[in-house]
């Protein structure tokens, strides 16, 4: 850094008497404190001035040796300061550190506006750290600049003449860094992206590359990757992604892609992003014109007024190469939403389709929701649905609308809530499976609640009420019935029976009548006792019952008998250890439920243990036991284990293993593996080796389901992209069973 530019600092007070006026007339003033020492509280329109030598002329005020300024969030030192007569602007020189917000920096001069908080520093450096551009990042920002200009009120700072790096060599003078982009003008939005004017990559201190236009790296998109993705799957065969980000403006920007592939050609693509604030979004490109493959994408937000808003997400997809023959694949979703002090509204409409060899599928979908805050404490909602959907080419649509509506009030000894449910078949039966199709309409419904205490009625114990009316139309039976019912409900009560022991009941009570003549009452009721035998051993027995009888012509009051008994005993150390046996009796059917068996043990703080099986105790025969073991050393190591071994069978018949493995500071494996042993072979085989390039990062990754091989590439500071699991042998999407550790 060259050296600083001294600031032409008036000659100081030559009697005590000047000296004592002039610490009168200046906005603060105060000895030098320890560096540990608290700082008094300033209001916002405050500046508290600290150096060796204070004093003022004019109405301003000079400082020289140690000075520091302090105001707001803003905190300066130097060599040597001054401040103007108003108290607004500040220039401090020699020496400079700045500290503001999240953000601080060092130079040679300075100058700052204690009102607005903009400062501008020359032959600045700054470090933005992760929490700075919050955890955007990995890895912390290093930027030099002629000049580095803060606007705290757009939250941006601007670099002139900068070179941008996120190796760390640059805080040693002795070492040259790794790489560094230089740029006439570098523009930083913490949270959003670091825009770079046509830069120069440098690496080892040789020019290596020039961008030919204004390079906008995301920190919300590990899309933004400079360096190219290499390896091999059995779609593409092998290929090579590039990717090159690109400025619009102020309010866009975007990555143009490149895939150079050997089975599927050339690949040429754009994702764009757009924000203005009031209309934001996202629309992406992709085209293999050798397979006649297209794959677009376009997501919108549009805020119409401060309560008014609708957002547009659709995508289109052709030939993708993961499906047999010619594929084609559209989906379409728009909505309208209004929002209000009393009200909520959403307006959506969604298309589908879905075509391919010897099949297809639409389906079209449109919904509205109203919900109004009422007079008179009135709540109510109006929901409608319309749907159609079609098969084929030469079945017909099937065609549905549904309207739901309820409104409700609470009151201080009751609450009422009316509803109305109907389905309307718009297809007038062409669709033949409208016969079988399964509905309950409400024609409508009326439902009183309240309860004892609300009532008035001290019993000692709750019961909740609830009085129901309605009118009912059930399909495909084509019932049309009215129905009146009762429903008394004892919430759980419990009663300690000694030292340990606690007794839970709850009991309930439904009565429904129907305009066919048919009625059907409902008795549930349920005991639960919880022991504490001292030391560590607990139990639970808990007996359920429910009887219906009559008759019900409505589905949504089928019940059935119901009589059983479970048991259950644990052993409990807390962070040490549980073991825990369960079984039940159904007396109703005279049937012994498994006993099951379950065992965790943690021996340290690295290990850990669970055991489960179970024992059919009418058939005499176990059922297959599973161990899992978890072993945790924080920052270094991450194995999971899990096998299931069919015991009727002597039969290994799962093993799973879930690893994240940091060998060394630079390199570090992940594994995820699953092995069946029937068939002994591998359900699926996930991997990856990670190498840590100081302010690089390179990984090569293999997926035994995709058959693919993927080398990566890129800056550390960015990131080096989430590792997307392949699927297992069911189709699943495979995840680490407890999460990635680190």
């Amino acid at each position: 850094m060259p050296p600083a530019e001294s600031l032409p600092l008036p000659p100081p007070p030559d009697t005590v008497a000047d000296a004592e006026a002039i610490a009168e007339a200046s906005a603060a003033e105060s000895p030098p404190l320890p560096a540990d020492a608290p700082k008094p509280a300033l209001a916002d329109d405050e500046y508290a001035l600290e150096a060796d030598e204070v004093w003022g002329v004019q109405g301003a005020v000079y400082a020289r040796g140690h000075v520091r300024i302090r105001h707001r969030e803003i905190d300066v030192t130097g060599d040597e300061g001054e401040v103007d007569e108003e108290g607004i602007f500040a220039q401090v020189s020699g020496n400079v550190t700045i500290r503001a917000q999240d953000v601080s920096a060092t130079g040679s001069r300075l100058r700052v506006n204690l009102e607005t908080e903009w400062w501008e520093i020359t032959d600045g450096e700054t470090k933005l750290e992760p929490e700075a551009l919050e955890d955007r990042v990995a890895e912390p920002i290093f930027v030099r600049a002629k000049t580095i200009t803060a606007y705290p009120e757009v939250d941006l700072l601007i670099a002139q003449d900068a070179a941008v790096t996120s190796c760390n060599y640059a805080e040693r003078e002795s070492d040259e860094v790794h790489y560094e982009m230089t740029t006439d003008e570098c523009r930083i939005r913490p949270r959003k992206d670091i825009t770079l004017d046509h830069p120069t990559l440098h690496g080892l201190g040789r020019r290596l590359v020039r961008y030919p236009g204004v390079l906008r790296l995301r920190l919300d998109d590990d899309r933004s990757r400079l360096i190219m993705e290499v390896g091999q799957n059995q779609v593409e065969g092998f290929y090579a992604k590039l990717g090159y980000p690109y400025e619009a403006g102020r309010s866009a920007s975007g990555l143009a892609r490149l895939n150079l592939t050997t089975r599927r050609g050339i690949g040429l693509g754009v994702d764009h992003w757009f924000d203005n604030g009031q209309s934001a979004g996202e629309i992406d490109v992709f085209a293999e014109p050798q397979q006649g493959a297209w794959s677009t994408r376009l997501r919108h937000r549009f805020q119409v007024s401060r309560g008014l808003s609708t957002t547009l997400n659709s995508s289109l997809q052709t030939n993708s190469g993961y499906n047999s023959g010619s594929t084609t694949s559209f989906s379409s979703d728009f909505g309208l939403r209004n929002d209000t002090g009393s009200a909520h509204t959403t307006l959506g409409f969604q298309h589908y389709l879905s075509s391919g060899a010897g099949y297809s599928s639409t389906r079209l979908t449109g919904n509205f929701m109203h919900q109004q805050r009422g007079p008179a404490g009135i709540d109510w909602t109006l929901r409608t649905t319309a749907q159609r959907n079609k098969y084929g080419s030469s079945s017909a649509a099937d065609e549905e609308l549904e309207l739901d509506f309820d409104a409700r009030r609470e009151h201080p000894a009751f609450d009422w809530e009316l509803g109305y449910k109907q389905r309307y078949d718009l297809d007038g039966g062409r669709y033949t499976a409208d016969s079988q199709y399964s509905v309950l309409d409400e024609l409508p419904s009326l439902i009183l609640r309240s309860d004892t205490e609300r009532l008035g009625m001290d019993w000692g114990f709750p019961i909740q009420t609830r009085v129901e009316w309605g009118q009912f139309r059930q399909q495909p039976e084509d019932q049309h019935l009215q129905r009146v019912s009762l429903e008394a409900e004892l919430y759980g009560e419990t009663v300690q029976l000694a030292k340990g022991h606690d007794l839970r009941t709850g009991a309930a009570f439904r009565q429904s009548f129907y305009s066919d003549g048919s009625a059907q009452y409902d008795l549930r009721a349920g005991l639960g006792l919880q022991s504490s035998w001292g030391g560590p051993w607990y139990s639970q027995v808990q007996w359920d019952w429910q009887r219906p009888a009559g008759f019900s012509p409505l589905r949504l009051d089928y019940a059935a008998k119901n009589h059983d008994v479970q048991f259950g005993l644990s052993r409990y150390v807390a962070n040490r250890s549980r073991v825990e046996f369960s079984t039940g009796y159904d007396v109703r059917q005279s049937y012994w439920r498994d006993v099951v068996m379950r065992a965790e043990f943690t021996p340290n703080l690295h290990n850990r243990f669970e055991v489960q099986t179970a024992y059919d105790i009418e058939r005499s025969r176990f059922r297959p036991l599973e161990v899992r073991w978890q072993f945790v050393r924080q920052h270094r190591l991450d194995v999971e284990l899990s096998t299931a071994y069919d015991i009727e069978r002597s039969e290994l018949s799962r093993v799973q293993i879930d690893s994240d493995w940091v060998i060394s500071p630079k390199w570090r494996l992940e594994t995820l593996v699953g092995y069946n042993g029937p068939l002994q072979e591998f359900d699926f085989l996930e991997t990856r080796v990670t190498r840590d390039l100081h302010c690089w990062i390179a990984s090569l990754a293999y997926s035994l389901s995709q058959q693919e091989v993927r080398l990566n590439f890129g800056l550390k500071a960015l990131g080096g992209g989430d590792w997307e699991y392949g699927l297992g042998g069911q189709g699943q999407r495979l995840t680490p069973r407890s999460g990635q550790y680190y």
